[in-house]
Formats: C-alpha cells, sequence, structure tokens
C-alpha cells in the first residue's frame, strides 16, 4: 500500500497518492514518512487545510524532521493562519518578529519562478513569500510589487552578485501589485545610458525594466537548472541596441518626468508614447 502509494506520488497521480496514503495512515498513524508524503500530494493538490493537518502530525511524530515544518509554514501561509506559520518559522530557526500577524522581515533578494515560466528577482519578506523586484512580461500576467507564495525547495539555479541563488517556484499570487505594467519605447545610445535609467528609476522607489537585454529565453534544462552556454551562443558580445523596450511601474506621470530627467541629462536620450504593456507582438 505504501509502495504503491508512493509510485503514484512519483508520477503525479495526487489523487490515488492521497487515498493510498490515507488509507495506510488511518493503519499506522505513527509513521512520520507515510504522512509527509501525504502532505505533498495535498500540497501539490493545493488542499492547504489537509496538507496544514499532515505537516502537522509529522511535526509531533519527529520534531527534528525540518522539512515538515518547512512545508506546514507554506501550508499555514497560504491559509493566512499567522499564527501557525509563526511557529513553523521558529521552529527552523527564522525569528518572525513581533505580534501575530503576516511577518515582515528581510531576508534579501530572491530569484522567483512565475506560474507562466518567466524568472523575476523579488525581496523575501517571510521563508514562503516574497515581493517581485523586477517588472515581469505582460504575459506573465504579474505586476511589480506582487507578493506571491512560493515553494520552499529550489527548483534551478541563478548566479548574481558572485553568488549562486536557489530559484523557487510560485506557487500562488498573495496581493496584486498597486500599479499596472506600463511600457515605451526608449532610445538609449550606449548601455551606459540604460543603467542610468535603472538607476534613477530605483532611486525614486519606480519600476523600469529592459525587457530588450533582461529577457533571456532558456532551454528547458537551463531553465530548472543552472543557465549554461550552447554551442549556437557563438561566444561573441551582442550587438548594442539603442532602441529599448522597456517595461514600469509606478503613477504614469512621475513616470513621464523621470523619463524626462533622464532624456535630459545625457545626449541622444528620447522616450516614446507610455502606453498599457501589451504581449510580445512578435
Amino acid at each position: 500500500m505504501f509502495a504503491d502509494a508512493r509510485a503514484a506520488l512519483d508520477r503525479g497521480d495526487l489523487d490515488r497518492a492521497v487515498d493510498g496514503y490515507e488509507r495506510y495512515v488511518s493503519l499506522d498513524a505513527a509513521n512520520p514518512e507515510a504522512w509527509f508524503n501525504l502532505g505533498l500530494a495535498y500540497k501539490f493538490r493545493r488542499d492547504w487545510t489537509s496538507a496544514a493537518r499532515s505537516f502537522r502530525r509529522v511535526a509531533e511524530l519527529a520534531p527534528t524532521m525540518v522539512e515538515a515544518f518547512w512545508n506546514l509554514g507554506v501550508a499555514a501561509t497560504a491559509l493566512r493562519d499567522w499564527p501557525s506559520a509563526r511557529d513553523a518559522w521558529r521552529a527552523i530557526g527564522v525569528d518572525p518578529g513581533p505580534g501575530d500577524g503576516p511577518p515582515i522581515l528581510k531576508l534579501g533578494p530572491s530569484p522567483i519562478r512565475l506560474t507562466a515560466g518567466e524568472v523575476v528577482w523579488a525581496n523575501r519578506v517571510d521563508p514562503c513569500r516574497a515581493r517581485i523586484a523586477n517588472v515581469p512580461l505582460p504575459q506573465s500576467e504579474h505586476r511589480w510589487g506582487d507578493l506571491v507564495l512560493h515553494d520552499v525547495a529550489p527548483r534551478g539555479e541563478r548566479q548574481a552578485w558572485g553568488r549562486t541563488w536557489g530559484v523557487f517556484d510560485e506557487i500562488e499570487r498573495l496581493e496584486e501589485g498597486e500599479f499596472p505594467t506600463l511600457e515605451c519605447e526608449v532610445h538609449a545610445p550606449a548601455a551606459e545610458d540604460a543603467a542610468a535609467l535603472d538607476e534613477h528609476f530605483t532611486d525614486h522607489d519606480l519600476g523600469a525594466e529592459d525587457w530588450t537585454s533582461s529577457v533571456r529565453w532558456l532551454c528547458e534544462s537551463c531553465s530548472i537548472g543552472s543557465p549554461h552556454a550552447h554551442a549556437a551562443d557563438g561566444g561573441t558580445m551582442p550587438v548594442w541596441l539603442p532602441a529599448r523596450r522597456y517595461g514600469f511601474a509606478g503613477p504614469a506621470e512621475e513616470i513621464r518626468r523621470h523619463l524626462r530627467d533622464w532624456a535630459e541629462d545625457g545626449p541622444g536620450r528620447s522616450f516614446g508614447p507610455l502606453r498599457p504593456a501589451t504581449p510580445d507582438r512578435s
């Protein structure tokens, strides 16, 4: 019965896995591995109440099994059960801070793979929630500032700032960012001009994303692993294209004002009309 349930879980047959493990724990209620796998099946099925029940039972049976507390924290967060989530984070050594509401921590940046497949950078506010710091492509149906619930087991990695970062998969969006995504064509004569635009908008707490250079299409093994060179890449440096497609987020008038400030601060800089972002037409 256990082996059949495990095989069903491995092949993604969640209904069969849940049924098998539920029957198993009804006969052996003291097996933490069975309860943990049952919790995973419920988690993948997004049955958060049942997942929390399962992982809580694992924590009772095997209090040193940290994976149970990580997953209990995810399930409790999905349920907005903040006291339980806080207890789970304390169990893994993360201080959730004062209060009994959602933790607001500063756990640093992390790459998050959105449900549409795009990987963006986000700032983690607790072990399983992060606020998107990039301006995602319109195809993603996400916004700058979205708060997302993400898994706690990394799948793939990215290199940035001299270190390797694990990529976490988004589970669901918890809060939508305040501002819709806008876009316009920007003329940046050199890479330094684009860098100056990015820095200017960051300094003023506005979203700006150079979709022309930040979007990199990856093969599947690169996306869920570590991006690597391909023979077809050629090994040559790309030619700088002054015409850039930019995504922006923030109050529209502020974006226009700061674009004007940026354009006036360097020769050859300009920008086109600001408009609602639409999926790539190419």
